[in-house]
């Protein structure tokens, strides 16, 4: 069946050159939602992987592997009262690897955004990465232009997909569809960046190629006050991957997450906010489809994916004081420029390990690994400096990163 796929390609990538300054609506009028189309293949986001455009404009990225990419992209348009018929995606060449790149999603959806039902087809040969969740595209892409370090790892994506989901409230969705897509290995290519002297990328590790055909379904609950930097409400993702056996898969495994996170006011100016991510497996599973924890966004205080495996557990918290929305800050001598600076304090607890050496329910303490800290912000705790110090020794116990994103 994965052969049949050329056609379906060619016939979402014909239709979105054509509408590339422009969109197909039936029904409806255009506004600004924060419940956007829902549609895209598995990443691990309730975002889509082209929501967040906010406009339909030329595409920009660069990595370690493609080195620069351009192209167009089209944005989904999001209706309030009605549903829409819509195509959008990505269509990009790169430099260095000489791919064309793309995503293009077919939509049809009904009913107002509060019951929005959506039926859709999607096909993409993407650059793809797990580690979304870890750093944003945006900020990965400027740490491998200005300072020599592409924090993602990388492989070929490509495929096609047919899906339905349910807006079953305001703020819970489901979304569960079909895929077949290929694996394959990339190469690092291109090693230019305008700093970072002698410094060179790190290998891009490989993958274990094959042909997957199964189902990835999607459970997301949003009380959000905004999607970036928010100040209250929950955020709970629930996926879940299926590629069995029985589906002709080479590789055939299970794989689940769990993500929850919590921000919760305290003050006017003190929020905390608390994240745990779990994440489990079964089969043969892949290796681009291992956990991998440690270094920024997890354990902050220890090496860049210092631990990996196919059972994974992480807890962080947070707790942030704003000193302009509290209207006070401490009186400490000769240091007046504190409130210059908002605080963060921090806790990151984890751990990734193999399946077969220890189950969930015999997890100790002492089988995590954590560290503390304090982190130097802005306002909203985009632009951030992380002082992370490992509980475990005191010997090469202390990490400083900049951050221009929030971890969670």
């Amino acid at each position: 069946m994965l052969g049949n796929r050329t056609r379906i390609q060619y016939a979402c990538l014909t239709v979105l050159v054509l509408l590339a300054f422009g969109s197909v609506t039936m029904a409806g009028h255009s506004v600004s939602h924060r419940y956007a189309s829902i549609a895209g293949p598995c990443d691990d986001e309730c975002a889509t992987a082209v929501d967040g455009w906010d406009d339909d404009s030329f595409y920009f990225s660069y990595n370690r592997v493609d080195g620069v990419v351009l192209g167009l992209k089209k944005s989904p348009i999001s209706y309030r009262r009605h549903g829409t018929m819509q195509l959008y995606g990505k269509a990009a060449l790169s430099t260095k690897s000489k791919r064309f790149i793309y995503h293009a999603v077919l939509e049809r959806s009904f009913f107002p955004v509060d019951a929005r039902f959506a039926i859709g087809i999607e096909s993409y040969d993407l650059t793809y990465t797990e580690d979304r969740w870890i750093i944003p595209e945006t900020e990965n892409m400027l740490a491998a232009l200005l300072i020599h370090e592409d924090f993602h790892d990388f492989y070929q994506r490509k495929g096609y997909g047919f899906y339905i989901s349910q807006n079953l409230t305001r703020h819970l969705r489901l979304r569960a569809g079909y895929y077949e897509e290929e694996h394959r290995s990339l190469d690092v290519l291109s090693e230019w960046s305008l700093f970072g002297g002698k410094k060179r990328f790190r290998p891009n590790p490989p993958v274990e190629e094959a042909t997957f055909k199964g189902f990835v379904g999607r459970l997301c609950f949003d009380t959000r006050n905004r999607r970036h930097a928010p100040r209250r409400g929950w955020l709970v993702q629930a996926i879940a991957e299926y590629f069995r056996e029985d589906m002709d898969n080479a590789l055939a495994y299970q794989r689940y997450i769990l993500d929850i996170r919590r921000y919760q006011p305290i003050s006017r100016g003190e929020n905390l906010n608390f994240r745990l991510r779990i994440g489990e497996t079964s089969g043969r599973v892949p290796v681009q489809k291992y956990f991998d924890i440690g270094g920024i966004s997890t354990l902050r205080a220890y090496d860049y994916k210092a631990f990996t495996g196919t059972r994974m557990v992480l807890a962080n918290l947070e707790y942030a004081i704003n000193w302009d929305r509290l209207d006070w800050y401490p009186d400490i001598p000769f240091i007046d420029w504190f409130d210059l600076f908002n605080l963060v304090l921090f806790v990151d607890a984890g751990a990734a390990w193999p399946r077969q050496e220890l189950r969930f329910q015999d997890l100790t303490p002492s089988d995590l690994r954590a560290d503390v800290g304090i982190a130097f912000a802005n306002d909203d705790g985009t632009v951030r400096l992380n002082i992370a110090k490992r509980t475990d020794r005191s010997v090469d116990a202390i990490r400083i990163t900049f951050r221009i994103s929030r971890p969670f």
